[in-house]
């Protein structure tokens, strides 16, 4: 397929490798790993990724212990929300455990609650394109 400027696109979205590596680790575990949001908008548009955000039914604390070892850096500033942060070749990536937040009428902070189940996940997030998900599995 031909754009616009006449350059070809890539005959499919490219997955960085270290999204391709997390799949069997999450798999070998028994948990689920999803790719989504921008991450996925940006694979499907063909232009690099960078940042990864994903999701799992895995428990931070766990993410953590699949993940120590294998990422390059690892950060908790997210971990009261769910989020592991890790540093792989080069790219960020974001792990965060399913969620099924509530939120009062007073404030716009969430009620964290963390959910087993990926479409709970997604129907919280704001953005159609950020309720997409990409399921990373142990063949990538």
């Amino acid at each position: 397929m031909h754009r616009p400027d006449g350059s070809r696109r890539p005959a499919g979205p490219q997955l960085p490798s270290a999204a391709r590596d997390l799949g069997p680790r999450f798999t070998d575990a028994g948990f689920t790993l999803a790719l989504v949001g921008g991450s996925v908008r940006d694979l499907i548009l063909g232009r690099p990724v960078n940042d990864l955000d994903f999701t799992t039914d895995a428990l931070p604390e766990r993410v953590q212990k699949i993940t120590r070892g294998w990422a390059d850096a690892v950060w908790d500033t997210g971990i009261d929300y769910g989020t592991v942060g890790l540093g792989k070749a080069g790219h960020r990536l974001e792990i965060t455990t399913f969620r099924a937040d509530s939120y009062d009428q007073v404030s716009r902070n969430p009620q964290v609650r963390f959910s087993d189940n990926l479409d709970d996940d997604l129907v919280r997030r704001d953005f159609t394109v950020n309720a997409m998900a990409v399921r990373i599995t142990a063949d990538g």
